[in-house]
């Protein structure tokens, strides 16, 4: 156990200190009785205290009950000369989120207006950086410090938006992609489109074996995210009454973690999240328990709130849709904290470090710079025994659909242990 010496009691401290202890088996406990701290023998520090030896200087953040702008210090390795648990507690919360700052049409934060990305902190897990910095300063205080580190591993987290290019969308949409490659001059497509409805040609989102064979080849965790709302503007979900969807759905199932990739319309309205998770729970015949919302569409604190009143236990949706790195500062699972109602509640938030449609729609990278990059990004996470984690898309691997040249980019990035030159 750690004994933290502070001059109050905080649910904000008390949080903080447990994401950072918990992910490597110690048990914290804060104190305001100054004498229990003094005598106590085993591993101990304070939080804005004054007696000698290790002390982290506090500001006031932890210590509020109300979001405000803040002005906090955040530096990139911490040696017990300010305060980090501030600094952790700010980017794990997401306080950026709760503030008057610059969106996008979907409601997402631009990068840009983010307090670690303005200080040029986001493309490593700095909150994970801090705790193996904190481990170093309190060895300088107790040699015998022991902690279970964490874990490396690979993970590729699957977004499923359209199951299939061409294949079981029924006669109305048949017609109407028939139509608009007429329209638009485009016979090559057209042809594609016949071939596959006449089975002599498979369907090119169809990329799921290849999906399972990088799998088993470097031995990924491999997640997909499900959209099943119901078809209407940007939700171009294939049926979820398809005999080919649900097929598809019940054989990966068996092998793989499935969760649900709720549709823009469920944003709004909790009952449509509840009809599209059903679905799956139906389809897979188990409980559907993570989830990855649409657009990464996730508004603080209520879509937490409504996905664990729906039965989710963790949601994937955390990552820049605009830039690559680590949103909220860590890749590890971290405990929702209401900012609002200053409590924690029992709902887990789980980070990415890059979405393929940010490299091409927004950062307009090359395939070979695409992996150069991530590359860089899974070293640092192996070296430092920390998952490393994707966000991908099934239509990605088709070399085609504006993703030529991309079919390759998973199998040398994970075909790697080192940067490229």
């Amino acid at each position: 156990m750690i004994l933290v010496y502070s001059q109050q009691q905080s649910p904000r401290l008390s949080f903080v200190l447990n994401e950072l202890f918990q992910p490597v088996g110690l048990l914290v406990t804060v104190t305001t009785n100054l004498e229990q701290y003094t005598i106590y023998q085993g591993v101990k520090f304070q939080y804005g205290g004054a007696l000698p030896g290790p002390n982290i200087i506090a500001s006031s953040l932890l210590f509020q009950s109300h979001v405000v702008p803040q002005k906090i210090t955040m530096n990139k390795t911490f040696s017990g000369d300010w305060d980090v648990l501030a600094a952790a507690f700010y980017l794990l919360s997401q306080y950026d989120e709760y503030l008057d700052l610059e969106r996008d049409e979907y409601g997402r934060l631009y990068s840009s207006s983010m307090m670690h990305v303005r200080k040029e902190l986001h493309d490593i897990p700095i909150v994970d950086s801090w705790r193996a910095d904190i481990f170093t300063w309190l060895n300088s205080y107790f040699p015998d410090l022991n902690y279970t580190p964490t874990e490396f591993r690979d993970i590729l987290t699957v977004d499923v938006d359209s199951a299939f290019a061409y294949s079981y969308k029924g006669l109305y949409r048949i017609l109407g992609g028939f139509g608009k490659d007429i329209s638009n001059f485009k016979f090559g497509n057209a042809a594609k489109r016949l071939l596959t409805l006449l089975r002599l040609k498979k369907d090119v989102f169809d990329t799921y074996n290849e999906l399972s064979i990088l799998s088993e080849k470097y031995n990924l965790t491999l997640i997909y995210f499900f959209l099943l709302a119901d078809f209407k503007g940007q939700d171009v979900s294939i049926s979820h009454k398809s005999n080919g969807l649900r097929k598809l759905i019940e054989k990966l199932a068996l092998n793989y973690t499935l969760g649900i990739h709720p549709g823009i319309y469920s944003h709004e309205h909790e009952e449509k999240l509840n009809i599209e998770i059903a679905r799956l729970d139906k389809i897979t015949r188990r409980k559907t328990t993570i989830s990855r919302q649409h657009f990464l569409q996730f508004q603080f604190p209520t879509d937490a709130l409504k996905l664990s009143r729906s039965g989710i236990q963790t949601d994937y949706s955390i990552g820049f849709f605009d830039a690559i790195g680590y949103k909220n500062g860590t890749t590890l699972p971290v405990q929702f904290y209401d900012l609002r109602e200053n409590q924690v509640i029992q709902f887990h938030m789980q980070s990415f470090c890059a979405m393929d449609a940010t490299l091409v729609r927004y950062l307009k990278l090359t395939p070979e710079v695409a992996v150069k990059q991530l590359r860089k990004m899974r070293a640092f996470n192996e070296e430092n025994n920390l998952p490393f984690i994707l966000l991908w898309h099934n239509e990605t691997q088709s070399n085609s659909h504006g993703w030529k040249g991309w079919n390759h980019v998973l199998n040398d990035v994970f075909s790697a242990s080192t940067p490229l030159n």
